[in-house]
């Protein structure tokens, strides 16, 4: 099964007891790869991803408020990010 959505802008989420803002999206891999940027972040602190195929997705960069999602071809990439939100 694989997921219904092909593209998601960044989400906040209310994560009742952490102390982190959190953020979650949908994207696609172009050419193996997508780039996140997070308007109401300062700083991603951590990042996690997963494709529902049977190639690994996984987050090789951040930098500010951005990190970088490296896979396979063009999977669909669910996210989910820990970060500091601009005040």
């Amino acid at each position: 099964m694989g997921f219904d959505t092909l593209a998601q802008d960044p989400k906040a989420m209310e994560v009742i007891g952490s102390f982190l803002p959190a953020q979650t999206g949908v994207v696609v891999l172009d050419s193996g790869s997508a780039t996140v940027t997070l308007p109401r972040f300062q700083r991603v602190d951590t990042a996690f991803a997963s494709s529902q195929t049977a190639n690994a997705a996984r987050v090789s960069a951040t930098s500010g408020a951005t990190f970088t999602i490296t896979g396979t071809g063009t999977d669909i990439v669910m996210w989910l990010a820990f970060g500091v939100a601009k005040v």
